[in-house]
């Protein structure tokens, strides 16, 4: 598993991976010079049997918004909403994520903080 899939809770993993996978497809479909990313996508499908999955279903979506998780190492797991907004030509992206209740924007504030005793 890679080192960066260890920062989201287990049960987020299928669809955090079928966003990602429809996102790598739009994103390609998108690119007016399709060289990189056909090469990320070859790389992606000959060393992961998972991508390789997903990319067979071939479903396409630019997200504008969706909920996921993220394990922060002191405060714990915190869910967010997160709306993308796209340039105009949608090849960036400006992800901005909103925790989901007050306690997980508490928990996240003050982790760290000298006299926390949270995590």
């Amino acid at each position: 598993m890679p080192e960066e899939r260890s920062s989201y809770p287990d049960d987020i993993h299928a669809a955090q991976s079928a966003t990602f996978a429809a996102s790598v497809r739009a994103a390609a479909d998108l690119e007016p010079d399709p060289t990189e990313a056909e090469q990320m996508i070859a790389t992606l499908l000959a060393e992961s049997p998972e991508f390789r999955g997903l990319w067979d279903d071939h479903e396409v979506r630019l997200c504008r918004q969706e909920t996921t998780s993220l394990l922060h190492p002191t405060a714990g797991r915190v869910d967010f909403d997160c709306e993308v907004i796209f340039s105009h030509d949608q090849r960036q992206r400006m992800l901005v994520f909103t925790a989901r209740n007050d306690e997980d924007l508490r928990s996240l504030v003050t982790s760290g903080r000298p006299g926390d005793n949270a995590g």
